[in-house]
């Protein structure tokens, strides 16, 4: 007999998308069929992160909030999930400074903590590889998403950090958040990165070792009058416009010396104003040509997409020839609908699909779902949880006493500082940059957390915000445990008592 083909249709009943998903994407162009089955989304205000199919239907969705950057997307089909309310005091937004490595079943392979925090960022060195994170170095000044920490990807130790302080003059160190990192691009053949910085209108490399700064990527004009100008690729053929505030920049191709980088301009310039900006209805996805050896640059394409003021991506799928515009935030909303996502024919540029999405989102990408990935059991003899939240400081009686503390305190209010344990992290829940000291105050030791270092200069968009600070309990010794809150105003003693055993 030969072979016989056997067909066995299976029906799985799934909950319900949730309301906030309800209809959430809407098909508007369909002109040709797409060139990818699923469309995830994360990040934005929504803090959603969901994927859809051509027609528009959910057909994955977490049912956890992420923080306003989204999810990162590593090589394995894993993602990076930060903890939406668990973070960092910073100069303004609060990092989170939890996450998770994650597959598409929410499966947790690894905790990662850093006590800096994560923000806008985050990708591999080499895949399987250490992280890059976008992350602040909080100095009081001038220390708002200006550097980028390595992890390492098993132990969670910070390996190197970059503070792009020391790569700069001072022309433009005029304000806590100068430079604003939005992007990272590691390329590991030269040990460089390639970062954004929206609020410089730039496109930077930096060898990553050396810490120097190898080229920047913007309108002249910029950098005429600084220290930097000899840095600046010069630019041939005929580039009219330029970009402002840009995001996602990456390198999509490279042969010899020369290099095709891509970005989404917003184009806008409200943070950092400059004399010749030239106001435009739409936004840009543009590529350009660096020349690395005669240090130039020339524009290759300019598509327009639809405004988006902030956020955003774009995606370039050479292999389809096709092109995404990932308008995370319209200027101009249509009906409810504050996203939109394009597909593009590249070479013709032609409009083939479109998709309004309701809630505005940080970025999008298409997505494979490795079945064979998400099948393997889960290694259970690795670490779990690396990395620090924070490093406590032990004290004595009379050093407590020196930094605030004493016994006679009032009891904390547990409905306004609520606390909960998660693993070894104690959570005390505050509004931003309130709770200055955590005290652990036990029979025979006692230590402290300090949070003294950071201040808001932007009270208007971040003072009113809620979250979990985290406080270590690993780091302390066995003992029986009362633990002491010191904001900028008073002394208040939480009710629980925690005994942390040999």
């Amino acid at each position: 007999m030969g072979d016989v083909e056997r067909k066995k249709q299976l029906f799985i009943t799934t909950l319900p998308v949730k309301k906030e998903l309800n209809n959430v994407v809407k098909n508007v162009i369909s002109l040709k069929p797409s060139s990818v089955q699923f469309i995830y989304v994360s990040g934005g205000f929504a803090q959603e992160s969901y994927a859809f199919d051509p027609l528009g239907n959910i057909r994955f969705y977490f049912g956890k909030k992420v923080k306003f950057y989204g999810t990162h997307m590593l090589s394995n089909g894993h993602f990076l999930f930060p903890e939406y309310s668990i973070a960092n005091p910073t100069l303004n937004n609060p990092h989170a400074n939890v996450f998770h490595e994650v597959d598409m079943m929410g499966r947790v392979y690894r905790t990662y903590m850093v006590e800096k925090g994560i923000h806008h960022w985050a990708t591999e060195k080499e895949k399987g590889g250490n992280l890059l994170i976008t992350s602040s170095t909080l100095n009081r000044t001038l220390g708002m998403e200006n550097s980028v920490i390595e992890l390492d990807r098993t132990t969670g130790e910070v390996v190197r950090e970059l503070d792009l302080n020391q790569c700069f003059d001072i022309t433009y160190r005029n304000r806590h958040d100068w430079a604003h990192i939005n992007s990272i691009q590691y390329l590991p053949l030269e040990d460089a990165v390639i970062l954004s910085l929206r609020n410089l209108h730039s496109i930077v490399k930096i060898h990553w070792e050396s810490q120097k700064l190898e080229w920047i990527l913007c309108n002249p004009k910029f950098w005429e009058q600084t220290e930097m100008k000899d840095k600046v690729l010069c630019p041939t053929g005929n580039i009219e416009s330029w970009f402002y505030q840009q995001h996602a920049a990456e390198i999509v191709c490279q042969n010899g010396h020369k290099k095709e980088i891509m970005l989404f301009d917003n184009h806008i310039a409200t943070r950092r104003p400059v004399d010749y900006f030239d106001e435009t209805s739409e936004s840009f996805v543009m590529f350009f040509i660096i020349d690395e050896k005669n240090r130039t640059v020339t524009l290759k394409k300019r598509i327009p997409t639809k405004k988006s003021n902030i956020r955003s991506n774009a995606v370039y799928m050479k292999d389809k020839n096709r092109l995404f515009g990932m308008s995370a935030a319209l200027s101009k909303r249509t009906d409810e609908y504050h996203g939109m996502i394009e597909e593009f024919d590249f070479d013709t540029e032609e409009l083939i699909r479109s998709y309004a999405v309701k809630p505005d989102y940080f970025t999008a990408y298409p997505v494979i779902f490795n079945h064979r990935e998400m099948s393997k059991p889960l290694e259970l003899d690795i670490p779990y949880e690396v990395g620090k939240v924070a490093v406590l400081n032990k004290v004595s009686r009379s050093q407590a006493k020196s930094l605030g503390w004493n016994e006679d305190a009032d009891i904390a209010d547990k409905s306004y500082y609520k606390t909960r344990i998660l693993n070894h992290l104690l959570l005390i829940r505050e509004k931003d940059n309130e709770i200055r000291k955590v005290f652990a105050v036990g029979s025979n030791h006692i230590y402290y957390m300090d949070k003294d270092q950071t201040i808001q200069y932007d009270p208007e968009k971040f003072a009113n915000m809620r979250y979990y600070l985290a406080f270590p309990l690993d780091q302390c010794a066995p003992d029986k445990y009362v633990f002491y809150l010191k904001t900028n105003e008073n002394l208040y003693q939480i009710k629980d008592i925690i005994e942390i055993l040999e």
